[in-house]
């Protein structure tokens, strides 16, 4: 029923809502009294960096009227890996600031690779959520959308077959 999508909608947003509450609430609580040098300390310790990343991260799907279902399994694991979601986090923006749809790819190719978690595959995966957050089209015909995901396991098919250049090749 159209009623009842409408309450889980408002259920996830206030969920949402109060996740990041929580967050800013956990890094204030922390931070609180504390010296330049002690924030410093906080923000390079691996607490430190998930939360403020982490915090980044969920204040920028909100500002564009998003919400983002943190229990999601390849999700959760995103927001609770540091290297995973430092790189997501610093890899540049996106275009038209659509942050969800970036980490919603980004999880369905960890999903679909479990090898995805590192690594080569990692980057890959990162990358190609940043990339292709706002569809891309294909230069032969533009009216086409290039499907990221598949571009993604194709470059990793090329890099498994050594196509790509390495450090050792240059």
């Amino acid at each position: 029923m159209p009623g009842d999508k409408k309450h889980e909608l408002y259920i996830n947003r206030e969920k949402f809502n109060e996740d990041i509450l929580q967050l800013q609430e956990t890094i204030e609580n922390k931070l609180i009294g504390k010296t330049l040098d002690e924030v410093m300390s906080y923000a390079k310790s691996t607490e430190g960096s998930l939360n403020l990343f982490n915090l980044e991260l969920l204040k920028n799907i909100r500002s564009s009227g998003d919400v983002l279902r943190t229990n999601n399994q390849e999700i959760s694991w995103l927001l609770n890996n540091q290297e995973a979601l430092e790189m997501f986090m610093t890899s540049g923006d996106i275009l038209n600031n659509n942050w969800k749809k970036a980490v919603e790819i980004f999880a369905k190719i960890i999903k679909q690779d479990s090898e995805a978690k590192e690594g080569l595959k990692l980057r890959l995966a990162v990358a190609t959520g940043l990339t292709f957050a706002y569809p891309v089209n294909s230069q032969t015909i533009w009216s086409n959308i290039i499907d990221g995901i598949e571009r993604c396991h194709q470059f990793v098919e090329w890099a498994e077959e050594k196509l790509f250049l390495t450090p050792d090749a240059l």
